[in-house]
């Protein structure tokens, strides 16, 4: 074993020092020892808690680690990688000594695959946060309903774990139907809602029928019940209300009958929900909720699919793989007080165009949001299909040639630039990025 940890820790050096991700080290030691993963957490001594999602995940593993920190707890955390195991064993082989075994506080690691459960076999986790479940990931290539089928299989053989869950999240609660171990929810009132109802009908998870709901927050989160069976929204345990997202993100929150104020320099609707699945896995632990208050209010909450730079205005990446995500991207830049610009890339390799169509795109009519610039394989197909939702077309600016859009979107007369990138491949726009932002410095 000590032979195979000092090659690892070897390999995954060679990796942080000429690769973005620990992933050619990882593969070669995963090849001489399937095993390695469940052999290394053995000598890992501490509490796992998994943190699963379509977003915010990475969001949530950050403020856990970030308030952890700051209560002096020895925690590890995997980095994004493009296959959990690459990520989890690179956290691992980086944190134990080559000896000895070692006693961490919380071993905290986000998969996004129902197969990475598997590793966790031998040491069931503590606790497993998730976040929610949104149907329309792009980038996602099997069926969904089989998807949750493979989390939900694999989720209630984990008869000793904590479950924090989101609530407002119908599939979510779905999934949870047959968890044996305890579960907690986390969610908003309709407080937040400042419509009297926003309509919507999707199907019921649990019996096909039609899920009605009282109150829609985004997607598919609110308030909901099926008019067909006994299927609905379940009592929260940690409840947001009076949620507003003026100057920061302020809610009262209510926890056994107990209300705590939290007042936090963060921005976006996503973000709350962020930060209550946090506060709800904290709350179980020792730490207590006064603790949190403090940390957070230390913590900058940053967007991790965000990217700012500076070419001429301040020009700011984002990345979204699915409706979900999009939807909230529009939202947030809708909420910017500056005339802006936005560029949308869209690639041949997302799913049909079709999906467009499902997009909520009353946050792009507005007056503040100049021009919309449109690139990608796709992109006449995006224009027509914005065109048919209302946007009027000379809003609309379309060519195939990323470099031509962008130097116009530059150009263009809007005070900030937004870039909203819906294609796998997000490093070439940054390299992009990064050379016009050094070419305009120099």
């Amino acid at each position: 074993m000590f032979i195979k940890l000092l090659l690892a820790k070897i390999l995954v050096k060679i990796d942080s020092l000429f690769f973005k991700e620990d992933t050619f080290g990882s593969k070669l030691v995963l090849g001489l020892d399937k095993d390695l993963i469940s052999k290394l957490l053995a000598r890992a001594q501490g509490e796992i808690v998994l943190v699963i999602g379509t977003n915010g995940k990475t969001t949530v593993k950050h403020l856990l680690k970030d308030i952890l920190e700051k209560e002096d707890k020895n925690i590890i955390i995997n980095e994004h990688s493009k296959k959990d195991c690459y990520g989890i064993l690179s956290a691992l082989i980086k944190r134990l000594p080559l000896f000895t075994k070692k006693k961490f506080d919380y071993l905290i690691f986000e998969i996004k695959d129902p197969a990475s459960l598997e590793y966790f076999k031998d040491r069931s986790p503590e606790y497993l946060i998730v976040t929610n479940l949104f149907k329309e990931q792009i980038s996602r290539k099997h069926e969904f309903i089989k998807y949750i089928g493979a989390w939900k299989n694999r989720m209630e053989q984990l008869d000793k774990t904590i479950f924090i869950l989101n609530g407002d999240d119908p599939v979510v609660t779905y999934l949870s139907q047959g968890f044996k171990g305890q579960k907690l929810y986390y969610g908003l009132d309709n407080s937040y809602v400042e419509e009297e109802i926003l309509p919507g009908s999707l199907n019921c998870p649990n019996c096909g029928g039609s899920l009605n709901y009282s109150h829609r927050f985004f997607g598919q989160l609110g308030e909901y019940a099926c008019g067909n069976c006994a299927f609905d929204k379940p009592a929260i345990d940690y409840l947001a209300t009076n949620t507003s997202l003026k100057n920061g993100i302020y809610f009262d929150l209510l926890v056994r009958g107990e209300e705590y104020p939290f007042d936090l320099p963060a921005q976006g609707f996503h973000n709350v929900y962020n930060i209550l699945a946090a506060i709800s896995f904290i709350e179980e632990t020792e730490i207590g909720l006064e603790s949190v208050e403090l940390a957070l209010e230390k913590i900058e909450i940053d967007d991790d699919s965000l990217d700012t730079f500076y070419i001429k205005k301040p020009v700011f990446l984002k990345e979204a793989w699915n409706i979900s995500a999009l939807e909230q991207a529009f939202e947030d830049l809708s909420e910017d007080d500056e005339i802006i610009d936005l560029l949308l890339i869209y690639d041949e390799e997302k799913e049909h165009i079709n999906i467009i169509y499902d997009i909520d795109i009353e946050d792009l009519k507005k007056d503040k949001i100049r021009k919309i610039y449109l690139t990608g394989d796709k992109a006449y197909n995006m224009a027509l299909a914005l065109k048919a939702m209302g946007l009027p077309l000379r809003k609309l600016i379309v060519d195939l040639e990323l470099n031509i859009v962008l130097k116009l979107a530059l150009s263009g007369k809007g005070k900030k630039l937004y870039i909203i990138n819906m294609d796998d491949d997000t490093r070439s726009i940054e390299k992009q990025l990064k050379r016009l932002e050094k070419k305009w410095s120099i």
